[in-house]
């Protein structure tokens, strides 16, 4: 079981838990980022901030800012461009997140700051990096923000890693999570056993009996 308060979460893969997902007839896949800052493997809970094209008001920063500057230690810093070509991270923002001991970043607009951002201790999933600051407007932070088809609210589990970024809903993270430990130690065995057998149908057939009927 995990512990949003300690942040006592498994090491587990984005593969494990997205087959986790799919059996459980979730999908939880966000798609829109596509490169990676950093390759350290991360989970914490959403801190969700909104953004679209337009001419940003004063307050549109400010709120931005505020999303960060109220973040938790441990969190995952989450935002939603919807796709558009606007700048969703720079330096500052990310170096004050690592600063406040954020454990990741992810977004599916545009960043730039990227050769200063790969000093900070803070793994960034985005689009694609641009040098010109394209300003957004920040219309909220801390509701529920949309990735494609996936939905991801504040405190919902992310987990990245060299595959991609998965958000797991809160109230069916313990679940998930659980799945996704045991497909991630089977997966381990078979990876064992074939290799010790040199084929891997041999070191399926030590360990499918424990696989479900998908593989």
């Amino acid at each position: 079981m995990h512990n949003p308060v300690s942040g006592d979460y498994p090491e587990v893969g984005t593969a494990s838990v997205a087959d986790a997902l799919d059996e459980l007839g979730l999908d939880g896949v966000v798609d829109g980022p596509q490169r990676i800052i950093g390759s350290r493997r991360f989970i914490g809970p959403a801190v969700t901030v909104r953004l679209e094209p337009g001419q940003p008001g004063r307050d549109d920063g400010r709120r931005f800012w505020q999303a960060v500057d109220t973040a938790q230690a441990g969190s995952v810093l989450v935002v939603a461009a919807g796709g558009a070509a606007i700048s969703a991270l720079g330096g500052v923002i990310v170096g004050t997140a690592a600063a406040r001991g954020l454990v990741g970043a992810v977004t599916d607009g545009l960043i730039r700051d990227a050769d200063e951002m790969a000093g900070y201790d803070l793994p960034v999933h985005y689009r694609r990096a641009h040098p010109r600051a394209i300003r957004p407007c920040c219309p909220a932070i801390g509701g529920p923000v949309r990735f494609g088809a996936v939905e991801v609210a504040p405190g919902d589990l992310v987990v990245a890693d060299g595959d991609g970024v998965v958000s797991v809903p809160l109230a069916r993270a313990d679940e998930v999570l659980d799945r996704a430990c045991r497909i991630e130690e089977l997966e381990r065995r078979w990876v064992g056993q074939a290799r010790a057998h040199r084929s891997i149908a041999a070191g399926f057939e030590a360990v499918g009996d424990e696989f479900g009927p998908s593989h």
